[in-house]
This record gives structure tokens, sequence and C-alpha cells, in this order.
């Protein structure tokens, strides 16, 4: 569970994270310096590493799939 101070203010995207839909998953996860990131994930052993691009809510992100096996996309805080 990742919890978010409660000053910040997130737009809710819930109505678009069902069944059907492209959106947040149970795995993804907002992070500072999102090219950073990226450039430890790609020297990792993480597969299924993509670029960097603007997903379907217009933010940077990227995923990747982790040596456990999950599939984690990170977005830029």
């Amino acid at each position: 569970m990742v919890r978010f101070p409660d000053r910040l203010e997130l737009p809710n995207f819930y109505d678009q994270a069902k069944p059907g839909c492209l959106g947040m998953s149970l795995y993804t996860y907002r992070v500072l310096d999102l090219p950073a990131y990226f450039e430890r994930i790609k020297i990792s052993k993480a597969k299924n590493i993509t670029e960097i691009t603007t997903n379907e809510f217009g933010e940077l992100s990227f995923s990747f799939t982790a040596l456990d096996g999950y599939f984690w996309t990170l977005i830029a805080l």
C-alpha cells in the first residue's frame, strides 16, 4: 500500500481504472525524477522495459516487468 501525504492533491481517475479500461493498476507508482528511475531500471535485470512516453492521462510514464514477474508502471509526479 502506498500512502500519499494529505496535502498532495491527486486527480481522480477511479472511473477510468476498472476492467476494460486503461488506467491505474495495483502496480502503478508515482515517482520524482522519472528519468533517473528509467536509467536505474535499464541497467537492472528487469525485462520488457518500455520507453518513457505519455500515457492515456497525459503523464510521462514507462513500464517494465520486475524480477518477481510483476508488471509495473512508473509515472512522473
